[in-house]
């Protein structure tokens, strides 16, 4: 499997992760901490947000783009 085809598929596997990551929850429930110490959900899907991110820059050179 080529470099860009193995990116391609982290790229897909995170974005499946990140959408199934908020699957299920009300915007209230993404904010609560089930023990302390711990992230929240919301903190979870940006770091897999931020993950995938990483993956178009450094696999392909590209930058997100800006929602207005």
């Amino acid at each position: 499997m080529s470099d860009r085809k193995q990116l391609l598929a982290q790229y897909d596997w995170v974005n499946k992760w990140f959408h199934n990551s908020l699957e299920g929850f009300t915007d209230q429930e993404t904010n609560r901490r089930l023990n302390p110490g711990m992230n929240h959900v919301k903190y979870l899907a940006g770091h897999l947000l931020n993950a995938q991110i990483g993956i178009l820059r450094r696999g392909f050179g590209k930058e997100p783009m800006k929602l207005s």
